[in-house]
């Protein structure tokens, strides 16, 4: 039986009629901005488009579907791949969706532009916490949806998927779909009908491929029996305008601790890690290789000369001591061979805050590093099931030794998830880095694992989601955006080129 739902129109604000008209930017130099993102992919557009309710968003949508205008959804220009730079027609930013409401039932309704520092900072405040943990705080929570985002804490509390209760969504036809978590499941023959007030229906069925039985932020979310909200987290901007959100909420832990652990040998800190993936109750459990430890030297002297890997982790502690559980944890880490008496503890908030910092600056160094040289990084967003961490290590390992080139190696080893940066120093190296980088695919394909753990497919990770799943697969995603989007005006480019370029560079986080 198939799963019919209503559309609706836009929500019109009690000072409609009084909101300021939408702002479009037409002269190339006042939106520069608009055009690029972390990911360092350049577009290129018309105009930018700048409204202030989901009634303007609602309205340019109709006209640009009637006109086949492309649009590309923006941010807060923190994407790693591409998927908010345009290739023609227009930017609708949604920097002026900001509103932050206030708390109700352990969840918060927010706008989507709102940025994620200020929601961040607003639930602590009041001794909520929202566990989703996307490294860029300055990311738009709507953009973090859009592409499934998720960081540190995924480990314990999973992707940003599973914390979004509600979602407002504009479709490029102009009609809104409001889906609220559990709602609307997919029926045994997989159809969907979106149907409106004067009859009209947009009617689509869900694929049936398999996803990988892992963190991924690869394609369109599929699954039997699935919520239909979960569609469209993760869907990057190319089904519909994500607008309005309500998202769940759970209490500050009675207290964190943190630690960063140290290691003569990386074997030692891998030994650690799958001992504390199935023994301790880490919140966050993160990996530094030896050459991440090298670079970060110069910022934290001391770091002890003799170690050679990392693992920081953190610690809630609800119902126990914390002594004890600390005690546990340096019992593990001595029993895998650890530095106990170098490594670092932070028992209160601004020695986590140091830590948390000393996460983030890996990235900043290894930005700055290639700057330098003049080169862009070739680094991974794979991540692989349980059981292949440790080939796909070895695997990592063996051949960067082989290549000779240089490399840093750390991120969330919790879930199997690491960002491993080729940083070349010359044309001919980068083009042997990408030679290895696609051979890391392969491998990471054979093992089940997915192209994309986090930071989505955007534009330039396009030819590596067909290979991820195949041509049949693609053409499945293909029609489904088709019957959503017939005009496909939404995210032209993304996930699926008209024509792509070759990919320059894949970001780290």
């Amino acid at each position: 039986m198939s799963l019919v739902i209503p559309l609706g129109s836009a929500k019109i604000r009690d000072d409609e009629n009084t909101l300021p008209a939408p702002i479009t930017k037409r002269d190339p130099s006042t939106f520069e901005n608009y055009i690029h993102d972390a990911s360092n992919f350049r577009g290129s557009a018309e105009s930018v488009f700048i409204p202030f309710s989901e009634k303007q968003i609602a309205d340019f949508l109709k006209e640009q579907s009637s006109r086949k205008i492309p649009v590309t959804i923006e941010g807060g220009h923190t994407g790693l791949t591409g998927g908010g730079v345009p290739g023609g027609g227009v930017v609708l930013s949604l920097e002026k969706l900001s509103h932050i409401s206030e708390i109700r039932n352990n969840a918060i309704r927010v706008d989507s532009g709102a940025v994620l520092r200020d929601l961040q900072d607003f639930v602590q405040s009041k001794k909520c916490m929202y566990s989703p943990d996307p490294t860029e705080r300055s990311a738009f929570v709507g953009g973090t949806v859009a592409t499934n985002a998720s960081g540190p804490r995924t480990f314990k509390y999973g992707s940003t998927r599973g914390h979004v209760r509600k979602m407002r969504v504009v479709l490029s036809s102009g009609d809104v779909l409001s889906l609220e978590r559990g709602r609307y499941l997919l029926g045994a023959d997989r159809t969907v009908v979106l149907e409106s007030k004067d009859g009209r229906r947009i009617d689509f069925q869900i694929p049936t491929y398999a996803m990988p039985k892992t963190k991924n932020a690869a394609g369109y979310f599929v699954k039997p029996g699935m919520d239909l909200i979960d569609l469209f987290i993760g869907s990057e901007g190319t089904l519909g305008v994500i607008t309005e959100l309500e998202l769940a909420l759970v209490s500050c832990p009675e207290k964190i601790f943190g630690v960063i652990a140290f290691f003569e040998s990386e074997d030692a800190a891998i030994r650690f890690v799958a001992k504390a993936r199935s023994e301790q109750p880490a919140s966050v459990l993160e990996y530094f290789d030896s050459r991440s430890l090298h670079l970060l030297r110069d910022k934290f002297p001391k770091i002890p000369q003799d170690a050679n890997a990392a693992v920081f982790f953190e610690q809630e502690v609800a119902g126990a001591s914390e002594a004890e559980l600390l005690d546990r944890w340096l019992k593990l880490m001595a029993k895998c061979e650890a530095l106990v008496d170098q490594s670092w503890v932070g028992l209160d908030a601004k020695r986590q805050g140091e830590f948390r910092d000393f996460r983030h600056e890996i990235g900043v160094i290894i930005n700055e590093t290639m700057a330098r040289r003049g080169m862009r990084k070739v680094g991974t967003d794979m991540a692989v099931p349980d059981e292949a961490l440790l080939p796909m290590m070895k695997f990592y390992r063996d051949t960067i030794r082989e290549s000779g080139l240089d490399s840093a190696t750390f991120g969330h080893i919790g879930n199997n998830h690491l960002h491993v940066n080729l940083l070349p120093k010359s044309k001919e190296e980068f083009d042997q880095a990408w030679i290895l980088y696609r051979k890391w695919i392969e491998r990471v394909i054979s093992l089940g694992g997915t192209v994309a753990a986090e930071h989505g497919i955007g534009k330039i990770k396009v030819p590596f989601l067909e290979m991820m799943y195949g041509p049949k697969v693609i053409e499945e995603m293909r029609a489904l955006k088709k019957s959503i989007d017939p005009a496909g005006i939404l995210g032209r480019g993304t996930m699926f080129a008209f024509c792509h370029p070759e990919p320059t560079q894949q970001g780290s986080g």
